[in-house]
């Protein structure tokens, strides 16, 4: 999966209103504990702890894709840092 970082041309579809945003009503926590499923391995082999906490009731109307694309980031940020 490509994060949001490495699709610059994301930034730039934004900045010219071009970038299509589909905004639905999704539990919050549960984007983020699905994303933090998909590095469970990888953060294991590098010793890393990955956890979260949110109240169960998070639910938010966002694009349900861009956002996992950000949370990714943040977690993919956090291996580079202790490669």
């Amino acid at each position: 999966m490509k994060t949001f970082s490495q699709r610059p041309a994301g930034f730039s579809r934004m900045d010219t209103k071009k970038l299509k945003l589909t905004f639905s009503e999704f539990n919050f926590r549960d984007l983020i504990l699905d994303t933090l499923e998909d590095f469970k391995k990888r953060s294991e082999e590098k010793k890393i702890k990955l956890y979260a906490e949110a109240t169960p009731e998070a639910v938010i109307t966002a694009d349900q894709e861009k956002l996992k694309q950000v949370v990714s980031n943040f977690v993919q940020k956090r291996h580079e840092i202790h490669s």
